[in-house]
């Protein structure tokens, strides 16, 4: 019986060491886990904070502006290194035959001159030929390239502003009604900022600005490109000091808001601009507001 006790007591030590050893690995695994969880995030975060990077620059050059005589910029033609510069996209310097510069030599040339004096021609046909093969070079030119982030800000930006701008501000049924129809035709989502009350004990706390239901939020957004939105106060929104500081309104726009005063009708002359990652929004670009009593 003591034999049996003994021989029991090893089987149950044998299979408590071996749940140890799986207990063990299984904890080397969360362990791996995690640390796989955490560079997958921080790569995830550099991600992000270089597309961020990116777009800010590009809003920061002018190139998402929505003003009425805004026009989307196109960065200057810029020439291969070694070629003659052109005077314009279609008026580029010519060599001895008439070529471009800056162009590939065609070898099906429509318009051929054989030789660089064009022997054999008058010159009234060779003079003819260079103008016909000029003018075909030019319109193979390449048309000067644009910035991606022209394509960002599209003519519904500026009618998103004046129709903002347009907006009634009362509570008939009808200055409601247009309201919603406004947020349903450009899609408008919501957000405020969700560290209001921390921030009015602690102004110097940033703005937190979270995903919030339309209607009561105190932004408007209007999607752009990709994470990019166009933004406004909410309409109905009443511009005072704790709005100004604390709902983290002086950091999303510039405006002619002085202390003390409470503003009840918001004009936006140029909208913001926020980036929005899951369901934190943040700043790419302050808009501009002029505020009326």
């Amino acid at each position: 019986m003591l034999g049996e006790d003994k021989d029991l007591k090893r089987k149950v030590d044998h299979l408590s060491q071996k749940v140890e050893t799986l207990e063990r690995k299984c904890d080397e695994r969360d362990r791996q886990i995690e640390k796989m969880k955490r560079r997958l995030e921080e790569l995830a975060q550099a991600y992000y904070k270089q597309q961020d990077h990116l777009i800010k620059q590009e809003l920061s050059h002018g190139l998402a502006n929505d003003s009425p005589q805004g026009k989307s910029p196109v960065r200057p033609f810029v020439p291969a290194p070694g070629s003659r510069a052109p005077s314009s996209a279609l008026s580029l310097q010519q060599d001895s035959v008439g070529h471009p510069a800056g162009l590939p030599v065609r070898n099906s040339d429509p318009f051929p001159v054989y030789d660089g004096a064009g022997t054999g021609w008058t010159a009234a046909t060779r003079s003819r030929r260079q103008s016909q093969q000029s003018t075909y070079w030019q319109a193979q030119a390449p048309a000067p390239p644009q910035r991606t982030i022209a394509k960002a800000a599209p003519g519904n930006v500026r009618d998103f502003v004046t129709r903002y701008n347009a907006l009634p501000s009362g509570g008939g049924i009808a200055d409601r009604d247009a309201r919603k129809t406004f947020l349903q035709e450009f899609s408008i989502q919501g957000f405020s900022c969700a560290n209001y009350e921390e921030r009015m004990s602690n102004p110097k706390v940033a703005p937190r600005y979270e995903e919030a239901e339309v209607m009561r939020a105190d932004y408007w957004a209007m999607h752009v490109q990709d994470g990019l939105y166009a933004v406004a106060p909410n309409a109905k929104l009443t511009y005072d000091s704790a709005h100004h500081a604390a709902g983290g309104m002086m950091e999303a726009f510039d405006s002619n808001f002085a202390p003390g005063h409470t503003y009840r009708q918001i004009r936006v002359e140029t909208s913001a601009y926020f980036l929005k990652r899951g369901g934190r929004w943040s700043v790419a670009k302050k808009g501009l507001l002029r505020l009326s009593e």
